[in-house]
């Protein structure tokens, strides 16, 4: 007799597989650009201030750095300043979220 999976384990699970697939999406990100895509947000999160406002939706939030074109160039100018909502929506809607699921 199978036991259920409680919460806990499937949640754990879950974070598994979320995981596999991060390594995944890294490792060929890597593979194709030459670089890690945790370096190139690194080297723009030490070079580029940060003001805490959204550059799409104007509000003072807690933000994070967006690529704009998509190609992660070392280039400052490349990336922007948004919200963790406009950036979710803004890779939707430049296709980028669909890149990372492959």
């Amino acid at each position: 007799m199978d036991r259920p999976i409680i919460f806990n384990e499937r949640k754990r699970h879950e974070k598994q597989r979320i995981n596999e697939h991060q390594r995944k999406y890294y490792k060929k990100f890597k593979k194709i650009h030459g670089f890690t895509y945790h370096s190139l947000h690194k080297w723009v999160h030490e070079n580029k201030e940060r003001v805490g406002v959204c550059s799409i939706c104007n509000q003072k939030k807690f933000t994070e750095w967006s690529n704009i074109s998509g190609e992660y160039h070392w280039d400052l100018n490349d990336f922007q300043e948004v919200c963790k909502k406009c950036h979710k929506k803004y890779d939707i809607e430049t296709g980028d979220i669909a890149r990372k699921q492959t």
